[in-house]
């Protein structure tokens, strides 16, 4: 019986070293990192009410922005991308803080990358001022099996967005917010 069992194992263990042995390798996931300042310009308020508990709620809220890097062998801003954001929220009225949440889709520029991310965000506005949060966006078409992770939050703005927003004012008008992405791009098996 021991013997029967030692071999029925060898047996076993042989099969899987030869489908191991024939399976191809697996390469690594590559993360890009990604640094971006968004501008964002509302489009459509959404919809507004107070509920019977004292929340303010907006729901649909409609946003387009623009997405800029900073490019070191230019010394400037550069465009590497543009989204829309449908944004809800629930706030206190009195402070303007609370939980926003939605949906994007971005279309990201730079040539080797160039695709579309569609995703979720979450995020805590204070005072209706300070947002900070973070987004998870799932590529399409060319970008597909890629995933997007960003944290953002209200910055200190650098000089040369200020330069870039000076020069060329976001097409939709007044700028409803600016936030400082970072995070990266995970690509599976390094595509």
């Amino acid at each position: 019986m021991k013997t029967e069992s030692k071999l029925l194992l060898g047996g076993v263990l042989l099969i899987v070293g030869a489908a191991v042995a024939a399976a191809p390798a697996v390469a690594k996931s590559m993360r890009m990192p990604v640094d971006f300042w968004e501008v964002s310009c509302e489009t459509e308020p959404g919809r507004t009410w107070i509920s019977d508990d004292g929340v303010l709620h907006n729901r649909g809220r409609v946003s387009q922005a623009v997405f800029y890097a900073y490019d070191e062998s230019l010394g400037a801003g550069v465009l590497v991308g543009e989204d829309t954001v449908v944004s809800n929220a629930n706030l206190d009225p009195a402070t303007f803080s609370g939980r926003v949440f939605g949906t994007f889709t971005l279309t990201y520029l730079p040539a080797s990358e160039l695709g579309t991310f569609d995703g979720k965000f979450t995020g805590s506005l204070t005072g209706g001022v300070s947002f900070i949060g973070r987004a998870v966006g799932h590529g399409t078409g060319p970008l597909r099996g890629k995933k997007m992770k960003l944290s953002f939050a209200t910055p200190e703005l650098p000089l040369w967005l200020l330069e870039v927003l000076e020069e060329n004012p976001p097409a939709c008008g007044q700028s409803v917010g600016i936030y400082h992405d970072t995070g990266y791009i995970l690509a599976p098996g390094g595509r």
